[in-house]
């Protein structure tokens, strides 16, 4: 099957087995992960749904770690740390953090 290359303006030659290991690995996963979010999110609350989307990279980087494909690099140590501990300040009940209701005047 060929697709059109924008950035050469040619087409390139893309076999059966990549398309549906991209279906497999990308398609149906995000259709997936859609799903369960929209039975979530009445559950959670959408604060901590958006918290834990914001975990996704950190979990990428953790699995590609484990099964050695990745190796850390320190400059993603503040980044990874700031969003974690964001995440879980979303979490926690803080009287101070939590929005405040914004009165009707009439």
């Amino acid at each position: 099957m060929a697709l059109f290359d924008i950035r050469q303006g040619a087409l390139f030659q893309i076999s059966q087995h990549t398309l549906y290991a991209l279906t497999y690995l990308a398609i149906l996963p995000s259709i997936v992960t859609v799903y369960i979010l929209q039975f979530a999110t009445p559950i959670l609350g959408p604060v901590k749904i958006m918290a834990f989307t914001y975990l996704i990279p950190i979990q990428v980087l953790l699995i590609n770690l484990s099964i050695g494909i990745a190796s850390f690099e320190w400059y993603l140590a503040a980044p990874v740390l700031i969003t974690f501990m964001g995440t879980c300040l979303v979490q926690i009940n803080i009287p101070f953090l939590q929005p405040k209701a914004i009165k009707e005047t009439e």
